[in-house]
């Protein structure tokens, strides 16, 4: 499960790159929805945000998953949020967790990109540092909240951990 839940949250990433725009003046050309968060206590808000949903059956195993993610920009020139639910049931409106003491179907990821190939991600902290509420899931898009601690994973960064708080996302679902 951990495998899928960091596979989707790459996979979202590379849909924002594709999908990722900024116009001359600086302003954005959002083409998906938005995402909002208080990063530090700085808040940011994130466009384009876009949402996959992928079901997977191998023989009697079938996995569930969403992912979400936006950027401040253009994609990898910018920061960015990915988040990600995975799990054995299908995904529906609920509150899940990062961790199956807590959900036990099912398992929340939040990464956090600076500026390059910096990446920060929820799963390395245990119990509960990402918390990712789905209030609304229709064919056509998904909204909700989220909030977590993300300590980083990839890259060089003075920065080892980031608290993400009051978070709002209201996603275009992109198949």
């Amino acid at each position: 499960m951990t495998k899928s839940l960091s596979s989707l949250l790459l996979l979202s990433a590379i849909i924002l790159f594709s999908c990722s725009k900024s116009n001359t003046d600086g302003g954005h050309t959002n083409i998906g929805g938005t995402l909002k968060a208080t990063i530090d206590g700085t808040p940011t808000t994130f466009y384009n945000a876009v949402a996959t949903k992928v079901t997977t059956t191998s023989g009697n195993y079938t996995s569930y998953s969403i992912g979400i993610g936006a950027w401040e920009g253009i994609a990898y020139a910018s920061s960015g949020i990915t988040l990600a639910v995975a799990g054995t049931e299908s995904i529906k409106a609920n509150t899940y967790y990062s961790n199956y003491a807590t959900f036990g179907n099912a398992i929340a990821g939040l990464n956090y990109f600076k500026t390059g190939s910096v990446n920060f991600a929820s799963n390395e902290f245990t119990p509960d540092t990402c918390i990712l509420t789905i209030n609304s899931l229709t064919q056509d898009s998904v909204k909700g909240t989220f909030s977590g601690r993300v300590k980083l994973l990839t890259g060089n960064a003075s920065d080892t951990v980031h608290v993400i708080t009051n978070g709002s996302f209201s996603a275009v679902i992109a198949n």
